[in-house]
């Protein structure tokens, strides 16, 4: 077994929760959440389009019924690789993204929290 690299213990989310990237049309489904930061899976045509070459980036993390919606929150791309798991049951394949918060004051992670399982 592998070891764990994450600093903070992962939840998954209570509610169907979203997030996109400033830079990008990509939308992809929370998986997990951290205090630290986050994974979700997105829907790739191809190799080009992923979102492991942004690094650096602002992203917006919404809820369907709008009780959580935070924009333009710093983070940075720790991994994106493939899926096995076709969450979005196309034909499309499934990426997996993992971001780390670059940063966080209290607002934030109290609506962070909201989404915590």
């Amino acid at each position: 077994m592998a070891d764990e690299k994450r600093f903070d213990k992962r939840f998954e989310t209570n509610e169907d929760a979203f997030v996109s990237f400033n830079e990008s049309y990509l939308l992809g489904k929370i998986k997990n959440i951290s205090d630290g930061g986050l994974c979700f899976e997105y829907m790739s045509a191809d190799e080009i389009d992923k979102i492991g070459e942004l690094k650096k980036t602002f992203i917006n993390i919404w809820t369907p019924l709008d009780s959580i919606s935070i924009s333009n929150l710093p983070c940075e791309t720790v991994y994106d690789c493939k899926s096995d798991n076709n969450v979005f049951n196309t034909g499309y394949s499934s990426r997996r993204c993992g971001v780390r918060f670059l940063y966080t004051d209290d607002y934030l992670r109290a609506e962070l929290d909201k989404l915590k399982y």
